[in-house]
């Protein structure tokens, strides 16, 4: 399960890696105006869904975000023109990746830190089954 989970977190990673992979700028790019927004758009969900992630009370939430992360980073990579992901500058493709290795790393210290707690104890305390 979790390496399922962590193969699906590293392949919506290195799609988003990839969209904002391009690192060209042109003096006349008429997709930059595009490519900044996609840049901020995509900085501000990184942001979200870490925090949001730290705060998951347990495994199925982690998991639910991570899938609904990958969502919405696919519906925000497809709002914008073909092809604007290749007109985010360098530095800005650095911070996206930072914030994309960060995601990763606190989807898996999350998934280990509630593995390692301790199961809370039924409720009941006999087996209601042998009465």
């Amino acid at each position: 399960m979790r390496r399922a989970t962590y193969i699906t977190v590293l392949a919506a990673a290195l799609t988003l890696a990839m969209t904002a992979g391009g690192c060209r700028q042109k003096s006349g790019d008429r997709k930059r105006p595009d490519a900044k927004l996609l840049y901020k758009e995509s900085v501000e969900l990184g942001k979200r869904y870490i925090d949001s992630i730290n705060a998951a009370p347990d495994s199925a939430t982690v998991e639910r975000l991570r899938a609904s992360y990958d969502e919405a980073a696919t519906k925000i990579n497809y709002s914008y023109p073909p092809d604007t992901y290749l007109s985010i500058s360098e530095s800005e493709n650095e911070v996206l990746a930072r914030i994309t290795a960060n995601l990763l790393a606190t989807v898996h210290n999350r998934q280990r830190a509630l593995a390692a707690r301790p199961h809370a104890a039924d409720s009941i305390s006999t087996d209601s089954i042998s009465k």
